[in-house]
């Protein structure tokens, strides 16, 4: 008769062993948590993807079930998320991987000095930060199965040479996939913006945007953006309104905190 410690330390093996053996039984019950339009992203037949939603859209969960997929279903993959400041990361798809790893048993280790999971396949995920064109060297080298940049908006021009340089090389050997998501930024400008205008960048699938109101996972989210505009004053045509909670590319001067620099 084995003890509850014994039980649990039995049930964790059988889990693993499924995570290895039948991994799509796990990233099934992960697609099942994403909801219409993250699949219609997810399904679409393109090796480079681009996404521009409004905030709360639910682009940081679709990422991390992207992730963690990615890690599942190919033994020894490597996978990474990249934004230009690596302790938003903190804050964003860290506790996601989390989330999901307690809600679906999945038995990740996460090693929080690295911002690394390692998986019991041998893949893993990394969360890697990159504010500048010095950054680029890091991803030369490794062969990658998916590489995610988030916080499209906040990129500055160097982003361009850190794709075409070192991550689209990188996922040559397994003919990864490449997304590039986030929200519009106030100067309207930069490589996220040329992209997901795709007459300008060729080669990019852009996906339909959507905004908070469309995520069923924020039922009052109406309600509180009205809230939001009635205490601030705004009118339907905000900028920030429309920018922040519209996902829509409209400029305005006075939210400019830092000017858009193309050599940076």
């Amino acid at each position: 008769m084995l003890n509850a410690y014994e039980r649990a330390v039995l049930q964790k093996a059988m889990e693993r062993r499924l995570l290895i053996q039948e991994p799509h039984a796990i990233t099934d019950k992960l697609r099942a948590g994403l909801f219409d339009r993250q699949i219609q992203f997810l399904d679409a037949p393109a090796k480079k993807k681009a996404l521009c939603c409004s905030r709360r859209a639910g682009k940081t969960h679709m990422g991390a079930t992207q992730l963690v997929t990615s890690a599942l279903e190919t033994p020894n993959a490597l996978n990474a998320c990249i934004v230009p400041i690596r302790t938003v990361l903190l804050h964003t798809v860290w506790p996601e991987l989390k989330r999901l790893n307690q809600l679906h048993n999945l038995g990740i280790e996460f090693k929080e000095t690295t911002l690394t999971a390692h998986y019991s396949n041998g893949s893993k995920t990394l969360l890697v930060g990159a504010d500048d064109i010095a950054q680029v060297d890091k991803f030369r080298g490794p062969k990658y199965n998916f590489i995610w940049l988030d916080e499209g908006g906040t990129w500055g021009g160097y982003v361009r040479e850190l794709m075409s340089e070192a991550i689209e090389p990188a996922l040559m050997d397994q003919n990864g996939d490449l997304w590039f998501t986030g929200t519009p930024n106030a100067a309207c400008v930069g490589e996220f913006h040329d992209v997901v205008h795709s007459k300008i960048r060729k080669g990019w699938f852009v996906g339909e945007p959507w905004t908070l109101l469309e995520n069923p996972h924020l039922p009052h989210a109406k309600a509180w953006l009205e809230q939001k505009k009635q205490d601030n004053g705004w009118d339907d045509d905000n900028p920030i309104l429309l920018r922040e909670y519209g996902g829509r590319w409209v400029r305005s001067e006075d939210s400019l905190i830092f000017r858009y620099l193309p050599t940076r």
